[in-house]
């Protein structure tokens, strides 16, 4: 029975890393958070054909919009991409922790 039960989870865990490998859309920012006057810039990437008009930070807690820009600048097929962007969000002054989110897509939170 303990053989089954072995079996059963090694099947679990080896789907659930092929489930989140499929993934064909992120965006990447900077892990250590960024200083409230500095250059604030998140990266999109896809493997899909994307063209996003806007996009919005979140609070973290709230999940309340505090600031939405349609600083997006494309550059187009790259490091295996269809779709590259950077999403520019200098202009927010505000301290906290905050999460990205473009055309549905969410960023891992910051703060």
């Amino acid at each position: 029975m303990n053989y089954l039960k072995i079996i059963s989870l090694f099947i679990f865990v080896y789907y659930n890393n092929l489930q989140s490998n499929t993934q064909d859309t992120w965006i990447r920012i900077n892990q250590l958070g960024y200083l409230t006057n500095s250059v604030k810039v998140a990266v999109l990437v896809s493997k899909d054909d994307l063209s996003p008009d806007n996009f919005s930070i979140k609070d973290a807690l709230t999940k309340s919009v505090v600031f939405e820009s349609n600083k997006i600048r494309p550059f187009g097929d790259i490091w295996s991409f269809k779709s590259t962007f950077r999403l520019d969000f200098s202009e927010l002054q505000t301290s906290g922790a905050f999460f990205i989110e473009c055309d549905g897509i969410k960023s891992p939170d910051s703060g």
